[in-house]
């Protein structure tokens, strides 16, 4: 009867494990296949956080980019002024100050490399 009893209660406690707590189960009833609630939340304004220049497009002789969520092209007019060039780095812009520049990436600075290549495996070694 004893033996009975204990593997009633290792049967009862295995149970427990098994069925969610509610104040551990943030989601319990939500469906699981659904995506997660961040991403019906309104979207937060990055505009500070994020470089003018989000995406440019060059095909041959056609070149765009979206600068702050808005298709352009060179002649198109922004608030800093009139583009006169597209780049795979960015673009130019004319405006009453001078031609400035707006980078895809603007921490990003490219460095020739000055350095000799390596002719051999011998001249490694000395």
């Amino acid at each position: 009867m004893a033996q009975h009893m204990t593997l009633l209660a290792h049967c009862l406690a295995g149970a427990l494990l098994i069925v969610p707590f509610p104040a551990f189960a943030g989601d319990a009833g939500r469906d699981p296949t659904l995506p997660p609630a961040s991403i019906d939340a309104p979207a937060v304004n990055n505009a500070g956080n994020t470089a003018p220049v989000q995406f440019i497009s060059i095909h041959g002789k056609q070149r765009t980019a979206i600068v702050r969520g808005t298709t352009v092209s060179i002649g198109d007019r922004i608030n800093e002024g009139r583009i006169i060039g597209i780049t795979a780095s960015g673009i130019r812009i004319k405006s009453d100050d001078g031609i400035s520049e707006l980078k895809l990436f603007p921490d990003v600075n490219k460095h020739k490399h000055t350095s000799k290549p390596i002719t051999s495996i011998r001249s490694m070694q000395r």
